[in-house]
């Protein structure tokens, strides 16, 4: 296990690149997302949100994201002197800014899709929303809306996340979670779920059957094809759920909570397994490496523990 000082304020997100070789951080006191050598405990970059800060006021990161080529990092945000939010898009290679005026509504969370050049996915809180090409520099680029569901609801969604197989977009929200077709972008499977405290997070399974949708302090396994299979339901946390991720094996589920605790499940019975308290305080991230093995979480500290995850 290593621990290392990476904010002065919460650490509200973690994210590794896909090759493993960075770890990317943002916290709420902080203008900027901050790129690390997660081995050497090092700095190596950083991206700043658009904006001058004032006394009063200043640019706030909300979400970040790695496109799946590891060539692109962006981040979303508010930029407060421009009245606006914003998605800013750099090429990692030369930290070039190569899509800095993406405006959604608003910005919750984001994901790329792949392509030459890649997409990019926006939720807002009621839309889901597709930018064709996430490296249009220009102004007035605007995303298409998918905002209905099979029963004509919106869909409110906060989190986005693309299966690895690439078939699937799942977003979640208060009150439901739905499961998209990654090509058409339509609504496929709707699980409407208790409404939570807080923007519950959501992970697909490596077989890619299988979501699991945070809401309060529970998580359900819900197996969306089946509609007949019963959710297998992670009950123990006594606060809120602010991450989830399964092991590379799909049998065991990692979640991290406010209430300083992260745990692994068995993803069968949904009986706790082994659980870790690393002093971070409230732990409101935490994110695998793409080799399933190492897992890094950040907290209230404004610090990151990384270590490898033993199931």
């Amino acid at each position: 296990m290593i621990t290392w000082k990476a904010h002065s304020g919460d650490v509200r997100g973690v994210e590794f690149s896909p090759d493993g070789k960075q770890l990317a951080t943002y916290g709420m006191d902080d203008s900027s997302a901050r790129m690390w050598n997660p081995v050497e405990r090092k700095e190596v970059a950083a991206f700043q949100m658009s904006g001058t800060a004032t006394p009063s006021l200043k640019p706030t990161v909300y979400c970040i994201a790695f496109s799946r080529c590891g060539a692109y990092f962006a981040l979303g945000g508010w930029a407060p002197n421009e009245n606006d939010m914003r998605v800013l898009v750099w090429e990692l290679a030369s930290e070039k800014l190569v899509a800095p005026l993406l405006r959604p509504v608003g910005v919750d969370d984001l994901a790329f899709t792949p392509g030459d050049p890649p997409g990019l996915l926006v939720v807002d809180g009621n839309r889901l929303n597709h930018f064709a090409n996430a490296l249009d520099p220009k102004e007035n680029a605007k995303p298409v809306v998918y905002s209905r569901g099979p029963d004509r609801k919106t869909p409110k969604c906060s989190r986005v996340i693309l299966s690895s197989d690439l078939r699937w977009v799942a977003t979640n929200g208060r009150y439901k979670a739905v499961v998209w077709d990654a090509k058409t972008l339509k609504p496929k499977f709707v699980r409407e779920h208790p409404r939570g405290p807080q923007n519950g997070p959501a992970a697909f399974d490596p077989a890619c059957e299988v979501l699991a949708v945070a809401h309060g302090t529970k998580v359900d396994l819900w197996r969306f094809s089946d509609p007949n299979a019963k959710a297998v339901e992670l009950a123990g946390h006594k606060l809120p759920v602010w991450a989830v991720g399964f092991l590379p094996d799909g049998q065991t589920v990692q979640t991290a909570s406010s209430d300083g605790t992260i745990r692994l499940w068995d993803a069968t019975t949904g009986s706790e397994k082994k659980r870790y308290d690393f002093g971070l305080g409230t732990v409101f991230c935490a994110a695998f490496a793409p080799d399933g093995l190492t897992c890094a979480a950040g907290g209230s500290d404004g610090k990151i523990v990384m270590w490898d995850v033993d199931a």
